[in-house]
């Protein structure tokens, strides 16, 4: 016997813009409507079986109407009401599921519930800067629309399994004929955050079995293209790592209500084992992001030049990071021959600009502000 839903709150928590929207995504042609309902004909059926869709909420028999509904398509597809009633709930919406294995089936310590939900957060968090644009690291002040988004996703109830965390991700139906499948700039944001925890997840995993054969992070580098960052890394390390933690798997299943994503996987695994390479490449990338508006003091010592009077590369020993490293910076005529001045007089320089790590080396772009520290104004 199948159950019915009798909880009039719970039928009226489906919007009319749901139910339409979940009949148009299996095929249901709208063939009249009024102020008040709206009739969706069967797909393919020659016997053009009708279901009335009531459009007001605030009307006094709407959960009703609902229930009759609920109850047609019953027989119609024959499913459950409560499985049809799960699918319209989330026919616009993107469901990301979490599975954590725990020693204990279903159980796992307070503490480590509050680095899981944290850690998840910043994982989408994560993918929505990505999705905003493509860094390797984004360490404090987040874009805007990013951190909009995940105020948007919500935490639903938990589902059967070790531990399952299920994030409902909100996005807007396809309401023209325009096929965003086919035109990516029509796809909004809420899409993109949430195609980017999967396709940047699918490279963190190749990412991390790069690693495992040839013993280097670099791979990772390559990777912020795909939408990898820190950020990432950190947090997916994160859930994997805690006392409670184990293996984690990232599961999609996409909004009905707009065409399904194209070569996004469905599905991601990920083991203990995992995390510290995660964290090793959450460092690497770090260390790769540029740091504008960076002055650098301290003396040359080394000069690059074919045309001096044309300009040249100048090795600054400054202090980065704690330590003294040298930083090679570019400069034009003018600030070349300044340099050359002050290397031969064992002079200091100051220079600003965007300071970068490649490997082993540091390099100053777009440098600004030249200037000897001690030059005589005679010189």
């Amino acid at each position: 016997m199948k159950a019915s839903i009798t909880d009039a709150a719970a039928i009226s928590a489906l919007s009319p813009t749901a139910l339409t929207a979940y009949l148009r995504a299996r095929g249901w042609t709208a063939v009249e409507s009024d102020a008040a309902f709206a009739v969706f004909a069967c797909p393919g059926d020659d016997d053009k079986i009708g279901l009335d869709v009531p459009l007001r909420p605030s009307s006094g028999d709407y959960a009703r109407r609902v229930a009759e509904l609920l109850h047609n398509l019953e027989l119609v597809e024959g499913r459950s009401q409560l499985e049809i009633y799960r699918d319209i709930l989330r026919v616009n919406q993107d469901v990301v599921r979490l599975s954590i294995d725990v020693p204990e089936v279903g159980r796992i310590g307070l503490d480590e519930a509050s680095t899981l939900f944290s850690a998840t957060r910043d994982l989408v968090l994560a993918a929505a800067c990505s999705a905003h644009a493509r860094r390797p690291y984004f360490p404090h002040r987040k874009p805007p629309r990013a951190v909009e988004y995940v105020r948007k996703v919500r935490l639903a109830a938990p589902e059967a399994g070790s531990f399952v965390v299920v994030l409902e991700s909100p996005v807007t139906p396809v309401l023209s004929a325009v096929d965003s499948a086919s035109d990516p700039l029509a796809e909004p944001f809420e899409r993109a955050a949430c195609v980017m925890l999967a396709t940047a997840g699918a490279r963190v995993r190749t990412s991390i079995s790069e690693t495992t054969v040839t013993g280097s992070v670099d791979g990772f580098t390559r990777a912020v293209r795909d939408g990898v960052n820190a950020n990432y890394c950190e947090a997916l390390a994160r859930l994997l790592e805690g006392d409670d933690g184990g293996n984690v798997v990232m599961s999609f299943t996409w909004a009905s209500s707009r065409p399904t994503p194209v070569a996004v996987p469905t599905r991601l695994a990920f083991s203990r084992s995992d995390a510290e390479v995660l964290l090793v490449a959450a460092r690497y990338l770090k260390e790769r992001m540029p740091i504008a508006g960076f002055e650098l003091i301290g003396p040359i010592v080394r000069l690059q030049s074919a045309a001096p009077t044309v300009g040249g590369e100048v090795t600054i020993a400054g202090i980065v990071d704690g330590g003294i490293r040298q930083v090679v910076v570019s400069l034009g005529g003018d600030d070349y021959q300044l340099a050359v001045q002050a290397h031969h007089q064992a002079l200091a320089v100051s220079v600003e600009g965007e300071l970068t790590r490649d490997g082993r080396s540091y390099r100053l772009a777009h440098p600004l502000l030249f200037a000897v520290m001690g030059l005589a104004e005679s010189d």
